[in-house]
């Protein structure tokens, strides 16, 4: 196995920042390792200073790349939040349309589903089929 399988296996089982050092100065060789997607790539003879330079700077980019990915989980929540309705909604006592943004007036399924991610099945309450079809739902209670 070499480096870049290594690196492969590594990065599948584990989340740890790579840098390449490699004495191989080969344009094919750097393009493999670049598919790996490390942080650094040291060919070599390299000086400590630039060793040193590339882990710390790794780091950095490690960490602030948790950080990045912890903030987007973040926000991912915060929009599902803002997805569910919430507060006062003026609502018609009589046709039950909500007053939307605009100030027009939407049915209630059409306001819910355009501000949150509800979804309607419709079907008719005893009392309104009573109301609305006495002869049904005589024969059907």
């Amino acid at each position: 196995m070499n480096g870049i399988e290594a690196a492969d296996k590594i990065k599948a089982q584990s989340d740890v920042p790579i840098i390449f050092l490699t004495c191989l100065n080969d344009p094919d060789v750097l393009a493999r390792a670049i598919d790996t997607n490390p942080y650094g790539y040291l060919v070599k003879p390299y000086d400590n200073a630039a060793l040193k330079s590339s882990i710390e700077i790794t780091l950095i980019k490690h960490r602030a790349e948790k950080e990045k990915e912890a903030l987007i989980a973040q926000l991912q929540d915060a929009l599902m939040q803002v997805k569910r309705l919430s507060g006062l909604l003026p609502i018609c006592a009589s046709c039950k349309r909500i007053r939307d943004e605009e100030g027009g007036w939407r049915q209630i399924e059409e306001y819910i589903a355009v501000h949150s991610e509800a979804d309607f099945s419709h079907g008719i309450c005893p009392q309104c089929a009573e109301k609305l079809y006495p002869e049904v739902y005589k024969k059907m209670y």
